[in-house]
Order: C-alpha cells, then sequence, then structure tokens
C-alpha cells in the first residue's frame, strides 16, 4: 500500500525533524567534542571578523593546543556567566595552568582586553566555523518560548490545510495522488 500525499508530508516533516535532531544534538557534539557547537554573536565587540547575530560553531579544544589569535568561547565571570567569543590576545603558564587574556576584534567597543584571566574550565570551545549571518539570531529566535509556538502553530496550519484539501479532493472525487486507494479498494 503507498502512502497517500497527507501521511506522505507527515513522514517527510518527521524525517527533517529527526535528520536535525541527531545532527545537533548527537553527532556534532561527538565529532567536535564539545556539548554545545553552536553560538551566537551578541553585540559589535567582534566585528568586522564577526557581528552581531552571527552563528559560530565550535570545536572542543585542549588548553595547551589554544594559540594567540585564536576565537575562543567562554563563560564569563564578569559578565554574570554569559557566553562570550573574544580573540585570545596573551597566554601565560602559572603552575601548570594555561591563563589566557582576551579581547574583541573591535577596539572602538574593546580598547582593552576583557577583565582578569579566563581559565581552561570556563572555555567552551575554539571558533571553527564562523559569521555565518544572522543564523545566530534566527536560531535563537526559534528556540525561545514564542519562537517555538510560532513554529508549531505554522506547522499545524500548514497541515490541517494540506488535511482539508486532501479531504475535499477525496470527498469530491477529485484527483488522488498516484497509488493511493479507492474505498472499495482499502
Amino acid at each position: 500500500m503507498k502512502i497517500g500525499g497527507f501521511a506522505k508530508e507527515l513522514y517527510f516533516l518527521a524525517i527533517i525533524f529527526i535528520v536535525f535532531y541527531v545532527t545537533f544534538n548527537i553527532l556534532m557534539p561527538f565529532f567536535l567534542g564539545v556539548d554545545n557547537p553552536i553560538a551566537t554573536v551578541n553585540g559589535p565587540s567582534m566585528e568586522p571578523t564577526f557581528h552581531d547575530g552571527d552563528l559560530v560553531i565550535l570545536a572542543g579544544v585542549r588548553p595547551e593546543d589554544i594559540k594567540v589569535g585564536d576565537v575562543i568561547v567562554y563563560s564569563a565571570s564578569w559578565a554574570g556567566g554569559e557566553d562570550v567569543i573574544h580573540r585570545v590576545v596573551s597566554i601565560e603558564e602559572r603552575g601548570g595552568t594555561y591563563l589566557f587574556r582576551v579581547q574583541g576584534d573591535n577596539r572602538e567597543t574593546n580598547p582593552v582586553p576583557d577583565p582578569g584571566y579566563v581559565t581552561p574550565d570556563e572555555i567552551r570551545g575554539k571558533v571553527i566555523v564562523g559569521g555565518i549571518p544572522m543564523a545566530g539570531r534566527l536560531l535563537s529566535i526559534v528556540q525561545s518560548l514564542p519562537g517555538r509556538v510560532t513554529v508549531m502553530a505554522l506547522l499545524a496550519s500548514l497541515l490541517i490545510k494540506d488535511y482539508v484539501d486532501y479531504k475535499r479532493k477525496s470527498e469530491s472525487g477529485g484527483p488522488r495522488d498516484a497509488g493511493e486507494p479507492t474505498l472499495l479498494e482499502s
């Protein structure tokens, strides 16, 4: 028995959802060695390299592999634990522990390095792909509660519209999808 148009769309949406979920929540974290490999640039501190709303992709990194000039994402205690995306400007080693000084690329908004040192346990990862324009902003919107509700409402309305169209066609005796059984065949 072949699957009709409405059911086919439901299966297609389910497969797309599963592929995205597995990719972003299982495969990327596994292969990149970081729990959450995606971050969003907030503010102008990294301009002109990255812009507000850009999406960056991170990879896990050992402290000894970080070099001056690398861009890292770290949990900034001076910013209430918020993630900050800045460039490493100097590295010190004290008692076997690496300490990193970081600073945004925009010297107008960041004329001096960030306060204090970044320790290895504050580092989420090193930016390996960056500057995907506005993708981070879109992701932030979709991940918010109003964004999720809006996306779910749009998907539900599309499915309802398709279902209503499907029912109208089948009740009016209109054209059916190829291979769709008639009432006598089911």
